[in-house]
């Protein structure tokens, strides 16, 4: 029996080495749709034990080398360091990169930057993750020339990795920008997290508007990321499987941008999403979830007759019309579009204690309340099961996806309930089933700006369905 670390065999120190690093427990990718607003899991200390580890002596130096890192870039001193300090070693060891770089008001050339940054990534050859909360290029909102939409793409594949892009800039200009420059420099990405925005106008009027800021469609953003791509690459098909999508304009429906994501073939998760300007308990501005349309389910004597309702029309029709348009996805196998779904009732109110309530009808009301919301809640879990059922039908594909419930508590405060569904075997039969408990969603904790700010702090106003 080995009676001193330095007697294991080199695979048992590997596997300890493995396990000291406590990237294994991160997913790739990290990070979730656009109301998924998680703190970042980007942290440079998850390597600190394996690094520990690999100094103890020169043979564990040798065997266990620098993979699996994490950094992150918070100034542009970070990046003059990296680029000329960092050893080379570790430069190849870094696995996952977060760029919250805020705007400079110095008067360098941003192409002088840009091709600082893409050669700095270039040099990061295992990275697989890259999240971009904000970064130096911007130069928005006060009438300056130099524009991140004019960048080129440098010649080379400089994210050779890189399988998983989170973009999250507030500035809608660069969040239209930064997919057709970083994107087709990504020949392995298959994780994409983007906002759909093109140009803000900046004129006076358009920033005050309570209406809508821009006339392009969220759908001819997508084909120009693909249009890059195919100019890269022009013999072969995007890898992209996931897509995280935060429209542009919430008036507008999934129609245009399933058309436009269609382009990817390999796509298998899509989740779209919408958000408008409102206000928050404590009276801040927040852009919180707007749905992109709504599913209204009727009794019916064969089950539940569905009807749906977007911003293209002004009444309802059919459901099966709409999961008809998925087709052009044959591979999708995950779908959350945030549809509403309603049914002929509303959620009953939870029942308290007043002092005008007699003791001894407290218990039989607290009982008559929780029956009636289990009644509720199992009728719209057979009308969103009907409706999986009419999408999966129509796409075999499909094999999970989520429906949206808007609720209220008492305090008349706005939360979401989210409802998960996936297909499984019932009686020797593939079935789609409702989750028993959704998932309760804040406005606050949904709120996201990601692409829908001016670099100046002015905010596209979007007025909300509810």
């Amino acid at each position: 029996m080995p009676k001193q670390l330095v007697d294991l065999s080199d695979e048992v120190l590997l596997h300890i080495g493995h396990f000291a690093n406590r990237d294994h427990t991160i997913p790739l990718p990290s990070f979730g749709p656009h109301w998924e607003n998680y703190p970042s899991e980007i942290d440079p200390g998850v390597a600190s034990d394996y690094m520990a580890l690999r100094g103890t002596c020169r043979r564990l130096c040798r065997l266990l080398v620098p993979k699996n890192l994490h950094a992150r870039l918070r100034n542009w001193d970070d990046v003059e360091v990296w680029f000329t300090e960092v050893p080379t070693s570790v430069l190849k060891g870094v696995k996952r990169l977060e760029i919250n770089i805020p705007r400079s008001h110095a008067e360098e050339l941003i192409v002088t930057k840009w091709h600082t940054m893409s050669a700095l990534l270039a040099n990061l050859i295992s990275l697989e993750e890259l999240i971009i909360p904000s970064i130096a290029l911007c130069r928005h909102g006060n009438l300056d020339s130099r524009d991140t939409i004019n960048l080129k793409v440098p010649a080379t594949d400089f994210l050779p990795s890189l399988t998983s892009l989170s973009i999250q800039v507030k500035c809608g200009n660069c969040a239209a920008a930064l997919p057709r420059l970083l994107v087709p420099a990504a020949p392995r990405l298959r994780h994409l997290r983007m906002c759909t925005n093109q140009t803000i106008e900046e004129d006076e009027d358009d920033l005050h508007d309570d209406g809508d800021q821009s006339s392009v469609k969220s759908g001819e953003a997508i084909t120009a990321v693909y249009t890059a791509w195919k100019e890269r690459h022009p013999l072969d098909k995007p890898p992209i499987e996931t897509l995280y999508l935060r429209l542009a304009r919430k008036e507008e429906s999934c129609a245009s941008v399933i058309e436009a994501v269609s382009d990817f073939p390999k796509l298998r998760n899509l989740h779209v999403s919408a958000f408008g300007l409102t206000r928050s308990r404590s009276n801040d501005k927040i852009h919180a979830i707007n749905t992109l349309g709504a599913i209204i389910a009727t009794p019916s004597p064969t089950g539940w007759e569905l009807k749906f309702s977007n911003s293209d029309i002004s009444d309802y029709y059919p459901f099966e019309v709409y999961p008809a348009i998925l087709q052009c996805l044959p591979n999708l196998t995950t779908f959350d579009s945030m549809f509403l779904v309603e049914i002929d009732q509303p959620r009953p109110c939870a029942t308290y204690a007043t002092q005008e309530t007699p003791r001894s009808l407290g218990a039989s009301l607290r009982r008559l309340s929780a029956n009636a919301t289990v009644v509720y809640e199992d009728r719209l879990r057979d009308a969103m099961s009907t409706i999986a059922r009419t999408m999966t039908q129509a796409v075999p594909s499909l094999k999970n996806g989520a429906f949206w419930e808007a609720t209220w508590t008492e305090g008349k405060r706005m939360i979401w309930n989210r409802w998960t569904w996936e297909v499984e075997k019932v009686d020797g039969v593939m079935k789609p089933l409702v989750c028993e408990t959704p998932e309760c969603i804040s406005r606050e904790f949904a709120s996201n700006i990601d692409g829908a700010t001016l670099s100046d702090g002015y905010i596209r106003l979007q007025p909300m369905f509810h």
